[in-house]
């Protein structure tokens, strides 16, 4: 995978229309907070992060999602059949701050 492909996988999933009910990414963070408080599990975590992890190349097999280990719950475990025990944990938060300006996807594309 280029960073091409990378870009349009992850950048160009968070700026389509479908990405939540308002539409993109920046739609959604175009919300009042309140409209957006307590959105980790549903926004950063299946919306952001898995797509991150998926655009990645992680296949949904190596992805686990809020597994228990040892008193530990990081949001995702990844692991790979060739790597012994895990490769790296992601524990992501919600999104409380505004933005003060736009982001633009084409910068990235």
């Amino acid at each position: 995978m280029d960073t091409r492909d990378f870009a349009e996988a992850f950048v160009g999933h968070l700026a389509r229309d479908d990405f939540h009910t308002v539409g993109s990414l920046a739609a959604y963070l175009a919300l009042p907070d309140e409209e957006r408080s307590g959105d980790e599990a549903n926004i950063v975590d299946t919306r952001v992060s898995r797509t991150l992890l998926e655009a990645l190349g992680y296949a949904s097999a190596e992805i686990d999602y809020n597994s228990n280990k040892e008193n530990l719950r990081p949001d995702f475990v990844i692991r790979v059949r060739d790597f012994p025990g895990c490769c790296f944990i992601v524990e992501d938060k919600s999104m409380p701050i505004r933005l003060t300006q736009t982001p633009t996807i084409c910068s990235v594309l």
